[in-house]
């Protein structure tokens, strides 16, 4: 199974939600998947055709990039494999993380 993102939307990868405290405390399953939909940060892993052309984006990110979204954007998904994704809109991408 394949994910192609549709026009302006792009699919990305969500950062994992650590379940353990610093401290040591493990972190319920339950509590982690709430945490999980509020999850702003991922890494594209496709982008549709017509990513960021309805706003003249002059900055487009690229596959491998990783970004900060809008909370609670997006459908959340699962691949085949269990991954967690979400498919965005391009405006709800707000910024793009440089490391530098």
């Amino acid at each position: 199974m394949t994910i192609v993102p549709f026009l302006h939307r792009v699919l990305v990868k969500l950062k994992p939600v650590e379940r353990t405290t610093e401290s040591g405390i493990i972190i319920p399953d339950t509590t982690t998947r709430k945490e999980q939909a509020a999850t702003e940060e991922g890494t594209i892993i496709a982008i549709g055709e017509t990513f960021g052309k309805d706003y003249g984006a002059t900055q487009i990110p690229q596959v491998g990039d990783k970004v900060y979204f809008a909370k609670y954007a997006g459908k959340f998904i699962k691949d085949e494999d269990g991954m967690d994704l979400v498919l965005l809109n391009d405006e709800d991408i707000v910024a793009i993380v440089k490391d530098e």
